[in-house]
C-alpha cells in the first residue's frame, strides 16, 4: 500500500516538472521580448516642455522645473522647484513652495510608443512639440 502511494507521488511529481528544454525555451522567449522602455537605449535628455493637454511642465537644464495649469507661460506657475533623474525610469520633483521639502517620484515610461512622464496626481505628460501659447495683453 505504501509502495503504491510512493509510486503515484513519484509519477505526479515527475509529470509536474518542466523539462530542461522547456525551461530554456521559456527563458529565451522572455529574453527576446523587448521591454516597452528599453534601459539599454541611449539615455534621452528630458529638458524642455511636457504636456498632457491640460497642464504644462518645463524642465530646465539648470535642474529647475515649473508646472503650469494653463496654456500661458507668462502666468505664475502653480508649482516650481528643482528636479533630478535617479535612473533611466525614475526622476523626482522637489517643490520649493511647500513647508516641508518633499520629493515626488515621477515614473519615466513609454505609452503607445512615446516617452512619457507620470507624476503623482497628474495625467501622463508627453513631450510637447511647441511651448504653450502666449496670451498677449489683457
Amino acid at each position: 500500500m505504501i509502495r503504491i502511494a510512493l509510486v503515484m507521488l513519484t509519477v505526479v511529481a515527475v509529470a509536474g516538472c518542466k523539462s530542461k528544454e522547456y525551461k530554456q525555451q521559456e527563458a529565451e522567449a522572455l529574453m527576446s521580448t523587448p521591454l516597452e522602455f528599453d534601459p539599454t537605449e541611449r539615455e534621452r535628455d528630458l529638458n524642455g516642455w511636457w504636456s498632457n493637454g491640460k497642464q504644462y511642465v518645463r524642465l530646465d537644464e539648470s535642474a529647475a522645473y515649473a508646472i503650469y495649469d494653463a496654456a500661458n507661460a507668462y502666468e505664475w506657475p502653480t508649482e516650481h522647484g528643482r528636479w533630478g533623474r535617479t535612473s533611466y525610469a525614475v526622476m523626482w520633483l522637489e517643490p520649493y513652495n511647500t513647508p516641508q521639502p518633499e520629493a515626488k517620484r515621477v515614473s519615466i515610461t513609454k505609452i503607445r510608443g512615446k516617452l512619457a512622464l507620470v507624476p503623482p496626481g497628474m495625467e501622463p505628460l508627453f513631450e510637447s512639440e511647441e511651448p504653450p501659447t502666449v496670451l498677449r495683453g489683457r
